[in-house]
């Protein structure tokens, strides 16, 4: 992916919610390594995004989530 895709890609993931409450997977760079003494590449850091689902309303107005959905922005 080149740099506008991986954009666009990380801010849809935001508004889709995908990270909300789960703990996302990420890779420590050599001087992060270094400042805080890790020895592994790759973490895990649950980083407080708010959960966004996907709401829809019914035809007696009641709000209903989708079960499923489609990542439009490949």
């Amino acid at each position: 992916l080149n740099h506008l895709q991986s954009t666009h890609s990380a801010l849809a993931d935001y508004f889709l919610g995908i990270w909300g409450g789960v703990p996302k997977p990420f890779q420590y760079t050599e001087m992060q390594k270094q400042r805080f003494g890790v020895i592994e590449n790759e973490g895990l850091a649950d980083r407080k995004v708010p959960k966004q689902p996907n709401l829809f309303q019914s035809k007696d107005g009641k709000q209903v989530m989708s079960k499923t959905f489609v990542r439009l922005n490949i």
